[in-house]
């Protein structure tokens, strides 16, 4: 009776228990199926595919992200690493410097430092170098390398020899390049890394380019492709290929480059690389326009081709490089009034004033447009250009000519022993040669000549460095030894006769008075260094800001001077507020330091500020420094007069 009567309650507890228990087995097997990939694992899949297809890689890490938050601190700064590596490789270089960046805010939260760090300051060096900021650049791998050092670790080391040595070459201090590059070859030869050995041979490779020294820098661009092949750099190995051809086509080898820029656009077609493309293309389409047999249709379709590309890279001179290019295509076909609307889009692109690595290429464009002015018809315009040109040339040639001594010694400093050796090896041979066909008496005779011509030479090069050793401290006795800027010394002698001029002539003379706000407070929270760093950015800011007859310097401590001749109040105290605000809104390449302001004060001579009164340049910049402390009393960021 007892069990007829619960026999529905049983059956129902009987359907709830197993209705639990496949609610349980289900839970567990989904829960199974969308717990993530190990990161390990992905990490090993994304760096195989990164090589041959970025655009799976970051596929990859794109799937991985919502698993963020699960990983520990150090894997999330790899992650972080690895997508900013592939940004880069891809030319998405701003976004590869925001992800650089968010991986070193999280390296603050380690309790001990490490190496990826000094990887994340190489990236976004590499991505500020990329967007054309050399000097913020160059911080980052000085920072990375300094790191590596701390750490011991000889591949990154090298890796941030490596870099910096770069950026020398690109700043033109070739013997900083030339040394620094040279101990990053010895370093990566005493490792099997073969992707640290392609990297600094094809660094050397664009070095020797940059020096003139074809054939050398063609071996490097062989050994570094190689190198990068052995170590499944595809993406690495066709760059350095790619450079190779470039460099066959400056030599005029037309028929090799384009042989080898055929091949890189063969074995690269899977790679997204938006600068690859382009420069394979645009590289093409010179050979075809300067080979013997002129292929100007050729050429055209190939630079049209590279067009498609180079909206898609983030090189700071890409598009720039491109229109020249395009215009002299053009011109090629005779399409004049086209070439010349094309070279107007150029010419907007030329930051002002001229930077020191593009001073040639600015060159070669004015003298392009004198080109096809000449064949409009339009010669007042194209011998006023070619004036211009021969003046640039000069220029140019004129500073060179200073450092002639140095750059033919610094084109022989490599530590590379082979070339050396097979020097002496032939001397040695071509003296035991001599000595075999002459006699003793005209063996002395000409020991005696190249004596003679040695004791000439040694006087030679002496007079020469006597002669750079005076302009050097003519220089260095003009010059602020932190900031590069005029000094204090300088100015004031300067300043003398700019005062006298404006006396004699009855014309204006402006004087701004400048100064650090809360200069102190920056040097007793951050140190001296930065505060250092900081007066350098800001005379930098200031030298460009300043127009070309005004002078501009370092009067001492955080204060500087500028002298403006011809100038009006009004118009002094608009350079003076120009000036301000460039300093102001100022991008601060230190992440400690978002904005620094100045105070400015400004005095006149003129016939309204009562000739009479103002008798010296002392008084001048006394009554600029009043209106300083003015500026600074009215809550400092602020311009008087």
């Amino acid at each position: 009776m007892y069990l007829l009567k619960h026999t529905p309650n049983f059956a129902l507890m009987v359907k709830t228990c197993l209705i639990c228990l496949y609610l349980l087995i289900t839970c567990k097997v989904m829960a199974f199926q969308t717990l993530p990939i190990p990161f390990e694992q992905i990490i090993m899949s994304v760096e195989t595919a990164k090589n041959k297809n970025p655009s799976a890689a970051l596929n990859l890490l794109n799937s991985y992200q919502l698993n963020l938050n699960h990983l520990k601190v150090v894997q999330r700064i790899q992650y972080y690493k690895i997508l900013a590596e592939i940004y880069s490789e891809q030319d998405l270089f701003y976004k590869s410097k925001i992800i650089s960046d968010k991986g070193l805010a999280l390296a603050k939260e380690l309790t001990s430092p490490s190496i990826v760090i000094a990887e994340l300051l190489y990236l976004k060096g590499f991505s500020l170098e990329s967007l054309g900021d050399i000097e913020a650049a160059e911080l980052n791998y000085e920072n990375g390398l300094e790191l590596a050092k701390s750490l011991d670790k000889p591949i990154h080391i090298t890796e941030g020899l490596i870099n910096l040595g770069a950026i020398y070459y690109q700043s033109e201090r070739w013997e900083n390049s030339i040394r620094v590059l040279n101990q990053a070859y010895n370093l990566a030869s005493q490792t099997d890394d073969e992707n640290l050995k392609g990297m600094i041979n094809s660094e050397l490779g664009i070095l020797y380019t940059y020096l003139g020294q074809g054939k050398k820098s063609r071996v490097y661009y062989r050994q570094g492709y190689q190198h990068y092949l052995n170590a499944g750099k595809i993406f690495y190995a066709y760059y350095t290929l790619n450079n190779l051809a470039l460099s066959l086509s400056r030599k005029e080898q037309y028929e090799d480059a384009i042989s080898l820029f055929k091949e890189v656009i063969d074995g690269a077609s899977e790679i997204n690389s938006q600068s690859l493309m382009y420069s394979v293309y645009s590289g093409l389409s010179w050979a075809l326009l300067k080979q013997n047999e002129s292929d100007p249709e050729g050429a055209y379709q190939y630079i049209l081709l590279a067009g498609q590309y180079v909206e898609g890279t983030e090189h700071h001179n890409a598009m720039l490089y491109f229109l020249f290019e395009k215009t002299e295509v053009l011109k090629e076909l005779k399409r004049y009034e086209e070439s010349l609307d094309v070279f107007y889009l150029a010419d907007l692109l030329f930051v002002r004033p001229i930077q020191p690595q593009d001073r040639w290429f600015y060159i070669n464009t004015l003298y392009l447009k004198a080109e096809i002015f000449n064949f409009l018809g339009r010669y007042q315009e194209a011998y006023q250009l070619m004036s211009e040109v021969i003046e640039q040339v000069k220029a140019v040639r004129q500073k060179e000519n200073l450092l002639a001594v140095d750059d033919l010694r610094l084109q022989y400093e490599s530590k590379q022993a082979d070339l050396q050796k097979e020097l002496l090896v032939k001397n040695k041979a071509l003296q035991n040669l001599e000595l075999a066909e002459v006699d003793r008496a005209s063996v002395k005779q000409r020991q005696y000549l190249i004596i003679s011509a040695l004791f000439a030479l040694i006087f030679a090069w002496l007079v020469l460095k006597l002669i750079y050793g005076q302009k050097s401290l003519l220089k260095a006795s003009r010059t602020d030894s932190l900031t590069g800027m005029l000094n204090r010394r300088h100015i004031l002698q300067l300043a003398q006769e700019l005062f006298k001029g404006a006396q004699l002539n009855k014309t204006p003379l402006c004087v701004l008075m400048i100064d650090v706000d809360h200069f102190k407070t920056i040097n007793d929270s951050f140190g001296h260094s930065l505060g250092d760093k900081v007066l350098k950015e800001i005379s930098e800011v200031s030298n460009k800001t300043m127009r070309k007859a005004d002078v501009f310097g370092r009067f001492g401590g955080e204060e500087f001077v500028a002298i403006l001749p011809f100038t009006p109040l009004k118009q002094g105290r608009e350079v003076a507020e120009r000036l301000r605000l460039a300093i102001y809104h100022h991008k601060w390449p230190f992440e400690v330091i978002d904005t620094v302001s100045v105070s400015i004060g400004v005095s006149i001579f003129d016939e309204s500020s009562g000739l009479s009164l103002i008798t010296s340049i002392e008084v001048l910049l006394k009554e600029a420094d009043i209106m300083l402390y003015q500026a600074k009393n009215l809550g400092r960021n602020k311009v008087c007069s």
